[in-house]
C-alpha cells in the first residue's frame, strides 16, 4: 500500500540499492529524491548510481524513470533542516547555511510530491514539464537527476 517515496538527501548504505529496486517495483511506486551539491555530508552522492538505475529500469518497463533533483552550488545537506539546523552541523557540512530560496523549493517540492504520490499521480507543476519544477530548472535552481 505505498505509493512511492520522497528521499531527502539520502545517502547509500549496505542494502540501499535492494531495497530501492523493492520499493520502487521498476517505476511502479516513484521513488524521488532531493538532494544538495555533492559534498562529503551526502557521500558525494553515493545514492545516485543506484537512483540512477533504479530511473533505468522504469524507463525500460515503459514508465516515467524520474529519479528527483540535485539542488545548486549555494545548497548544503541540511537544506531540510533550514532553519532548524544547528552549528554542528554547519561545521560538519561546509559551512554554509541553508539558504531560505532553496530550503522553500525543496519543501514545495517535497510536499507537493508527497501529496500527489498520496493521490496517486506522477505529473502536475513539480514533476518533469510542470511549471513548478520548470522555473526552478531554469533559473538554475536545480538539475534533474536522470
Amino acid at each position: 500500500r505505498v505509493a512511492g517515496a520522497v528521499l531527502l538527501a539520502p545517502v547509500a548504505g549496505r542494502a540501499f540499492e535492494p531495497s530501492l529496486e523493492q520499493l520502487s517495483a521498476r517505476g511502479e511506486r516513484p521513488v524521488l529524491s532531493l538532494a544538495a551539491k555533492s559534498d562529503g555530508c551526502n557521500a558525494r552522492h553515493n545514492a545516485h548510481p543506484a537512483l540512477r538505475r533504479m530511473a533505468e529500469a522504469a524507463r525500460a518497463a515503459g514508465r516515467e524513470g524520474f529519479a528527483g533533483v540535485v539542488f545548486g552550488e549555494r545548497s548544503t545537506h541540511m537544506d531540510a533542516e533550514g532553519e532548524d539546523t544547528d552549528w554542528l552541523a554547519f561545521m560538519a557540512c561546509g559551512r554554509l547555511w541553508p539558504d531560505a530560496g532553496i530550503v522553500s523549493a525543496l519543501r514545495s517540492l517535497a510536499a507537493a510530491w508527497a501529496s500527489d504520490l498520496a493521490e496517486g499521480r506522477s505529473s502536475g507543476p513539480a514533476w518533469p514539464g510542470g511549471t513548478m519544477l520548470q522555473g526552478w530548472l531554469t533559473d538554475g535552481t536545480v538539475q534533474l537527476l536522470r
